[in-house]
């Protein structure tokens, strides 16, 4: 039941064969990484129900979604690739070309993930098999799936939708409707 928005037509979404996926940890770190999904499930294990919102999603609308994920901390990653001073921005690829960035000191918060499962199954490939970011408070688009890359860096990349003119935080904005029940009268 989970919501479903794309960039590319569904046909076209990567199918990542998981024994050939490598994260390449690269840019300004001392220790640069490539890691299989193995390598991943090594770090501390983390279970965390979340929402993720879609940016386009009217008030009412049926792009959101509640599950429980199962991952890690991004900043035991970044720990072990060893950051580099003058390091800014965290660069993320993924395998349909898709990037986008946050910037450090976000990405070094403990409430952000990288994740490998929903409610108890690996990700499908609809919502990012073998891994994906969530990062509260921000929009579906900041959060990419089928990551293949994660390059430090001390300047920003404008991701992919931000280059379309979408904004380049995506932080979740409070969404309300108001209605005001309608007079009825008795007599009818």
């Amino acid at each position: 039941q989970w919501y479903y928005v794309s960039k590319n037509l569904e046909p076209f979404d990567p199918k990542v064969d998981g024994a050939k996926w490598r994260l390449k940890v690269s840019g300004m770190v001392r220790n640069p990484q490539s890691l299989t999904l193995a390598d991943l499930k090594k770090f501390a294990p983390i279970t965390d129900e979340r929402t993720l919102a879609c940016i386009s999603n009217p008030v009412g609308g049926p792009l959101l979604s509640n599950g429980v994920w199962q991952g890690f901390r991004l900043s035991e990653l970044l720990k072990a690739a060893g950051v580099v001073s003058g390091a800014k921005y965290l660069i993320w690829e993924a395998a349909d070309g898709y990037t986008e960035s946050l910037p450090l000191g976000r990405a070094l918060e403990d409430d952000v993930l990288l994740v490998h499962s929903l409610n108890g199954q690996s990700l499908n490939v609809k919502h990012g098999f073998p891994l994906r970011v969530l990062i509260p408070g921000r929009y579906g688009m900041k959060q990419p799936r089928w990551i293949t890359g994660i390059k430090l860096s001390a300047t920003d990349e404008p991701g992919y939708w931000v280059k379309r003119g979408w904004s380049k935080t995506s932080e979740v904005e409070l969404l309300s409707r108001i209605d005001q029940p309608q007079e009825i009268n008795p007599l009818m």
